[in-house]
């Protein structure tokens, strides 16, 4: 456990935030101790049905977009087009937490990996906004909106693909080119997903 203190001179104090807890001990110090306890990985990339699991990503990934979120995104329109987003950024954020349980708990950044991938949308989604203010005004509107989840959404389909590219190579019979193929879902002349 992680511990850092503060020197303070005021009462007792007992802050929750996030992942730590903060305590006033002996009118003295403020301790800082973070609370999520280094667990051992869930996940096997050496066990066949973690395999298999990895293996059927694409499948769900083709389910989640076009039996919900592809059809929000034919409306055209705007606040259709976000809901298609939030969904599939959920989708795809469930999909990095079971893609994290391959490692222990506190692999990214000593944080929880649900703390991790949040930090990460957070931290994505003031870079795309960012982008469109210009000279201290957001020039966008309803249509940049559902472009900065759209970026949001290819941020965590890269980083899904980097982890499973990792996997691949500590893992001889996971062919990462067909993975990746199926994973890669793409519309054909018509706008239909193939």
């Amino acid at each position: 456990m992680q511990t850092n203190n503060i020197k303070n001179n005021t009462g007792t104090i007992h802050i929750e935030q996030h992942q730590h807890i903060y305590t006033y001990q002996n009118n003295e110090e403020l301790n800082y101790e973070n609370d999520i306890q280094e667990e051992d990985a869930k996940r096997n990339i050496e066990q066949i049905k973690h395999l298999e699991f990895i293996n059927n990503l694409p499948n769900e990934k083709r389910i989640a977009s076009l039996e919900n979120a592809h059809k929000k995104w034919d409306t055209g329109l705007p606040f259709k087009m976000r809901e298609g987003n939030s969904e599939f950024i959920d989708f795809l954020e469930k999909t990095w937490l079971q893609l994290a349980e391959f490692y222990t708990s506190k692999n990214f950044d000593n944080k929880s990996p649900k703390q991790y991938i949040s930090d990460y949308i957070d931290n994505r989604s003031t870079y795309h906004h960012s982008k469109h203010t210009i000279g201290g005004q957001f020039l966008g509107g309803s249509d940049t909106r559902t472009m900065i989840g759209g970026d949001i959404i290819n941020d965590l389909d890269e980083l899904i693909k980097d982890m499973v590219f990792t996997f691949s190579i500590y893992n001889d019979d996971f062919n990462y080119d067909k993975w990746i193929s199926e994973w890669n879902i793409e519309d054909d002349e018509n706008g239909n997903m193939i």
